[in-house]
């Protein structure tokens, strides 16, 4: 009868590194026997139950808006990849880009079935065509994404009407015909809108009123028991405008920790078109990107930007995400730096020292009222060109007269001093500055 030996040579894995195991076991170049052990403190990764997937129907049309833009293409084949083998691109031109024509041939190569629609979503009487057309040729339409959007930046006040109406056509008219037109029965009706209309960006008032409707549309749509969603996307890198603008934006790099990759943007439209984000949780209606956290603004900082997240100390209802993330509070940092330059101002010796020192902080304060980098401040220019309307001249009033003590009037910040001129008067009249400091030119 033969004896049992002692399995030799035995390599041990913890399960932390089960991965390895099986590599190693796959190679076919080990010797003796790979054991397994659990202790205590072991992390195994696994592979979370997706509870609710995607699961789109082989015989419905999926209609994109819009959807020959970068965006739009990469959610088409994102769409096929899940199932989707019928897709109605409703576009203002028959004109289609070389970028388009190559994601039309991989749709086709994988036997998914993709029409365009010449179809101008403003105009009702072209959608209802449209929609009766795919009635005929291709199955019933079950999901929709609207992602129509157009720019015609400027300051509102020099806002021509047809800017104004080009801009808000897509995302307003757009959006409420697709509402009144489109079938009740959808599985999903998606939105895509943009972080301006929640923060409100200078420049770009007719943008940020059309996507900011979007976010009350898909509310509405709500209430009336049908299928309503709205992505306030903010910055995505590797596909969509801002990568395609990137390089000519001067807020790319504010922006750099908040922007989100395409799998992220994709994550993003999973939980948009199931209504689950993770488990059982549902989804709110509006689904927001990018805004930050006064941590990562810090740390933004700390990697060499040279603006903050400005926003964040736009509008109480930043409040909380203002202090997220931080050990102390953004607003003490702020006193902080306040407290550094009342203590320069009571230190100067002349009133151009004192002029220097109060126009920085005057831009600085400008820039984060009407939400733009600092570094588009010219302290050359006067407040008024940067479009300050009065409630903006008074909030930056009381800050004079509160944190500069000085006495301004809202006339004298909309008059057509420039900046430097405007500071020179605020520290003329601070009582910050030192008594024996000569202030003849102040005006």
């Amino acid at each position: 009868m033969g004896a049992l030996t002692v399995v030799h040579p035995v390599t041990v894995f913890d399960y932390s590194d089960i991965q390895t195991a099986f590599r190693t076991m796959q190679n076919g170049l080990h010797t003796g026997k790979l054991v397994l052990k659990a202790r205590e403190q072991s992390v195994i990764p696994a592979l979370p139950h997706d509870a609710h997937p995607i699961k789109l129907n082989l015989d419905a049309t999926y209609v994109l808006v819009g959807g020959l833009g970068g965006l739009g293409r990469g959610l088409a084949i994102y769409l096929a990849d899940h199932g989707a083998k019928h897709l109605a691109f409703f576009s203002r031109t028959d004109h289609v880009q070389p970028a388009a024509r190559k994601v039309l041939d991989r749709l086709k190569e994988r036997s998914v079935e993709a029409k365009i629609y010449v179809c101008d979503v403003t105009d009702p009487m072209a959608l209802k065509r449209a929609i009766s057309q795919i009635g005929i040729e291709m199955p019933p339409m079950k999901g929709v994404i609207q992602g129509a959007m157009v720019l015609r930046d400027g300051l509102f006040e020099n806002m021509s009407y047809e800017n104004w109406s080009q801009v808000t056509a897509p995302k307003v008219q757009g959006s409420w015909n697709l509402h009144e037109l489109m079938p009740q029965d959808l599985d999903f009706f998606i939105m895509l809108s943009s972080l301006a209309g929640i923060l409100g960006n200078g420049g770009q008032s007719n943008y940020c009123a059309g996507n900011t409707y979007q976010d009350q549309l898909a509310n509405y749509r709500r209430s009336l028991g049908l299928p309503g969603q709205v992505v306030d996307l903010g910055a995505i890198e590797g596909l969509g405008w801002f990568e395609e603008n990137k390089e000519n934006l001067k807020i790319a790099e504010t922006m750099r920790n908040l922007i989100i990759g395409e799998e992220e943007f994709y994550a993003l439209m999973k939980s948009a078109i199931t209504g689950y984000s993770h488990g059982d949780n549902r989804v709110p209606t509006q689904i927001v990107t990018g805004i930050g956290s006064g941590g990562l603004n810090k740390a933004n900082r700390a990697a060499g930007a040279h603006t903050d997240y400005y926003w964040l100390n736009k509008s109480p209802r930043m409040s909380y995400l203002r202090q997220l993330d931080l050990h102390s509070t953004l607003q003490a940092e702020e006193d902080d730096e306040m407290g550094e330059l009342k203590g320069s101002l009571t230190a100067v010796t002349t009133l151009a020292q004192a002029t220097n020192l109060i126009q920085n902080v005057v831009a600085s304060k400008l820039a984060k009222s009407i939400m733009i980098a600092m570094d588009e401040i010219d302290i050359n220019r006067p407040v008024s060109s940067y479009g300050v309307d009065s409630l903006v001249a008074a909030e930056m009033r009381s800050w004079c007269f509160r944190d500069l003590k000085a006495d301004i009037s809202i006339f004298e910040l909309l008059s057509g001093n420039p900046i430097t001129v405007l500071a020179e008067q605020i520290a003329s009249r601070s009582a910050l500055i030192p008594q024996g400091v000569e202030r003849e030119r102040a005006t």
